[in-house]
């Protein structure tokens, strides 16, 4: 929160938020907490991310800071209307309040949006601030040696490493835990619910064709398997409400596709592990994700383990093929999901 970013204090006041009620006798951070939500909210041109992170500690159920979500979720509509995303928030309030006219506004705004930001990923400035922070503030020789005691014990078991294996892992043990930091991170970011979504789809018969529209963007410009899958649930709730079972089961053996790729994905994909370098591959991905998306993430970290498979054991490396994943997928066979019907 002591960053110039607005960005980077929007994230620190999310971190601190989640243990407000254990600040709650730290007089000085929550007034550093209260000092910074009032800033955030008085920008007058923030990011996108930067509000949505803001809106994560200013909900109207929590209320543990004194911010005005209405406020910020119209301010998020005002300055990003051709994103989906920003509508998700105001659509769950809408719902809770039974307020129909404000779930069909909000409905047609989502269908007429060009995009949704709704990243599996944190925001570059945060890992990068991440980066340097580590880089300023470097591991004890105490703490490299309880961290690596405990690697040794869980991925060794009773076998002990060589003299050569030893020194490799305390050369890279930095740049190692640099990349968990970065994962770990990149778990923890705040994502509106999307169960208003499905709930006034599968409500409001009315709003089938503007539901299928906005899910198609969800589907077509989201960047992570959440968002597709996302899209393709409304998809099928919109033709379940219609009587439409077949058109429904079709999009539920999308869904299942969709599934089984990014299963077969992961599969191709270990746990970052320190002794082997393995770990330098999810920090490739990692930098990927953050610019183009999950999808791209995982395609390239996949294809990066194939490649090296191919120079280590070429005679094998054919199980690691990921192209074998995408195998029968059409594009053009899952955006069927999305055409009206009478």
């Amino acid at each position: 929160m002591n960053k110039s970013d607005p960005e980077l204090q929007a994230v620190g006041l999310t971190y601190w938020d989640y243990n407000y009620d254990a600040l709650i006798h730290d007089k000085k951070t929550l007034k550093l907490m209260y000092k910074t939500s009032e800033k955030l909210a008085q920008l007058s041109n923030p990011s996108l991310t930067t509000l949505k992170y803001l809106l994560e500690v200013c909900s109207r159920e929590k209320g543990s800071l004194d911010c005005d979500a209405d406020k910020i979720m119209a301010k998020q509509m005002a300055l990003y209307p051709d994103d989906a995303v920003v509508y998700l928030a105001p659509l769950q309030y809408a719902m809770n309040d039974g307020n129909e006219a404000d779930v069909f506004y909000l409905i047609n705004q989502m269908a007429k949006a060009n995009s949704v930001q709704f990243s599996t990923y944190d925001s570059k400035k945060l890992h990068q601030e991440l980066e340097n922070y580590m880089l300023r503030n470097p591991h004890s020789e105490e703490g490299i040696e309880y961290f690596l005691n405990d690697y040794i014990d869980y991925f060794f078991g009773t076998a002990k490493p060589t003299k050569a294996e030893n020194q490799y892992m305390r050369d890279n043990l930095a740049d190692y835990l640099s990349v968990v930091a970065k994962l770990s991170l990149s778990w923890q970011r705040p994502l509106p619910s999307i169960r208003p979504f499905l709930q006034a789809c599968e409500q409001y018969k009315e709003l089938k064709a503007q539901c299928l529209d906005a899910a198609k963007i969800f589907y077509e410009t989201g960047d992570s398997y959440l968002s597709q899958m996302i899209a393709l649930a409304v998809a099928e709730k919109v033709h379940l409400a219609q009587g439409a079972s077949a058109l429904a089961k079709a999009v539920q053996n999308k869904q299942d596709k969709l599934k089984d790729t990014r299963g077969c994905l992961t599969k191709k994909i270990d746990i970052p592990q320190l002794i082997d370098g393995s770990y330098q591959l999810f920090l490739v991905a990692l930098d990927v994700g953050i610019e183009a998306g999950e999808w791209a993430a995982l395609k390239h970290h996949a294809s990066l383990i194939y490649e090296n498979e191919l120079r280590v054991n070429p005679d094998t490396a054919h199980l690691l093929n990921p192209e074998m994943c995408f195998e029968g997928i059409s594009e053009h066979g899952f955006l069927d999901a999305f055409k009206h019907t009478q």
